[in-house]
Formats: C-alpha cells, sequence, structure tokens
C-alpha cells in the first residue's frame, strides 16, 4: 500500500535524520567553545600608556641675536625634528640607565622597592632573587650571594643597588637583562604631532603594565634632557 505523499511525513522525516545527528552537532559545538576558550586563555594581555609632551621652538634659539628671517629658511618642522631624537641611541641609552630599565619586576614585586641601581656592567640575563627579614636584605643573583642591610648598597656579579626598607613581603624576584639587550627593547614609541602646535603625543603598548609606564616616562624624561 502506498502511503500519500503529505508536507507532515516530509517534516516528520527531516525530523528523524535531524535527530540522529544530534549528538554529533552537540559535540561538535563543546569542542568549538572549547577551543575558543583555550586560545582566549593562551593571549597575552596588552597594555597602553600614553602622554603628552610640549616643546620650546628650537627656531627661536637659532635665529636669537641674528635677526628675523622669512619662513623659506625654515621649512622644517622643529617638533618633528624634535621628535626623530626618539630613534637615537642616545636617547635610549639615557631612558635605560636613568629609570633602570634593564630590571623588570615579576609579580608581586615591585621596582619601586629598590633605589640606586646600577647595572651596566651586566654581562647575561638572569633572575635576581631577594629574601627579605629583619635584618636586611639577602640577594641571590648569577650563583653568588650578598646581604646588607636596609639602605645600605649591595654589590652582586656587577649589580649594585639597594632596598631602602622592608616592603610589604618576604621575597621578590626581578628579571635583569644585560645593557645592550634592554637599549635594543626600548623604542616602538608611537608619536603623533599636534599640526599648528608645539605638542606631541606619545603612546607605548606592551605586556607588562608597569614596565610600559617606566618605558615611557624614561623616553620621555631623556627625549628632554636631549633636545635641550
Amino acid at each position: 500500500m502506498v502511503q500519500p505523499y503529505t508536507e507532515t511525513s516530509e517534516l516528520v522525516q527531516r525530523w528523524h535524520v535531524l535527530r540522529r545527528y544530534i549528538p554529533h552537532l552537540l559535540a561538535a559545538a563543546v569542542i568549538g567553545a572549547g577551543i575558543a576558550w583555550m586560545r582566549r586563555g593562551d593571549q597575552t594581555p596588552v597594555y597602553s600608556a600614553s602622554t603628552t609632551v610640549r616643546f620650546h621652538d628650537t627656531r627661536a634659539t637659532l635665529t636669537s641675536g641674528v635677526g628675523t628671517q622669512t619662513d623659506q629658511y625654515y621649512r622644517w618642522d622643529p617638533v618633528t625634528a624634535q621628535m626623530e631624537l626618539l630613534n637615537t641611541r642616545a636617547t635610549r641609552e639615557r631612558a635605560v640607565d636613568s629609570a633602570s630599565l634593564q630590571l623588570s619586576a615579576i609579580p608581586p614585586a615591585s621596582i619601586s622597592w629598590f633605589s640606586a641601581i646600577d647595572a651596566k656592567r651586566v654581562a647575561g640575563a638572569d633572575t635576581l632573587k631577594l629574601y627579605f627579614d629583619s635584618a636586611g636584605v639577602t640577594a641571590s643573583f648569577r650563583k653568588q650571594s650578598a646581604k646588607a642591610p636596609f639602605g645600605s648598597p649591595i654589590s652582586i656579579a656587577d649589580l649594585t643597588f639597594s632596598v631602602p626598607a622592608k616592603p610589604g613581603a618576604d621575597s621578590a624576584k626581578y628579571m635583569v637583562v644585560p645593557r645592550e639587550t634592554a637599549i635594543s627593547q626600548v623604542g616602538g614609541v608611537s608619536v603623533s604631532t599636534r599640526p599648528e602646535t608645539d605638542m606631541a603625543d606619545l603612546s607605548l603598548t606592551g605586556t607588562d603594565p608597569i614596565f610600559v609606564q617606566r618605558w615611557l616616562y624614561a623616553m620621555t624624561l631623556a627625549l628632554e634632557a636631549i633636545s635641550e
């Protein structure tokens, strides 16, 4: 006996076919969600810091005592010219040394626990470990150790620094890199000049929010010192 064709019977057939694949569809959805979650977990957060700088008009200094000159002699932008100094090695060197950018804190440690850091002679990257107690600080670096009271300098494996006071922790870790490595890493500052002004916006991104702030601040101060 032949069953007459109806729209309802076709829907029923489709449902039976679809029902056989429901477990597979659910499994694929779960696997896809899991992969997306894992990839999201692997992504490293990126932080941004920005600041605005203002420069004096270097043309005023250049023409001092010479008399008024027409603009045809000064077809360069003094702000842009000074911004070019960000790309020079002299600026990067000053930034690294002034802000001790050879050292970066491993959370929950803070770079603010240090003072008077001199790492210019450090030859290789390694981890600096500090231990704090009531008597002072004990340092371990490049298979050497040293101890000193708070506020007194510590010299260990070409690294010199002091810890002014006991921080709110029993220990801390810092990554120390050679000076040349730090100098090569410093850079990447984005510059946006403001037309017809003596101002420019600087921005920097990175994976360490504290280091990004230190980096940009040091580059700003170094640029100011170099351009004077």
